[in-house]
């Protein structure tokens, strides 16, 4: 069993670890803007799966734990796979692009 970064809307479990919410000296300040950090990063992640993949948006309660972890793992490794190709056609267009640019340059 894990720890699970939460914010005020969860209860308070033993396994969610809630943000400090005033807190006091420069090394609690720091682990509550890391902690927010890392929190909101986890968020906008799991979005970017929910926006993409329908079975991340639908209820997860009928499968169990590892059928869980196999999907979210595959989507994933599909959304890094989906970054990096779009990553390849941009630098594929650009260097096409700079490639006729000079062609152009060279026939005036």
């Amino acid at each position: 069993m894990g720890y699970y970064l939460a914010d005020g809307i969860y209860p308070t479990w033993a396994t969610l670890v809630k943000s400090i919410s005033l807190p006091q000296g420069n090394k609690r300040q720091y682990f509550a803007k890391a902690q927010e950090a890392a929190r909101k990063m986890v968020e906008r992640a799991f979005g970017v799966l929910q926006a993409r993949f329908a079975i991340v948006r639908g209820p997860v309660h009928i499968w169990d734990k590892d059928t869980i972890s196999q999907i979210m793992r595959a989507c994933v490794i599909i959304q890094i796979y989906i970054s990096y190709i779009i990553i390849l056609c941009l630098l594929f267009f650009i260097v096409m692009d700079k490639s006729i640019l000079a062609k152009h340059e060279m026939n005036k």
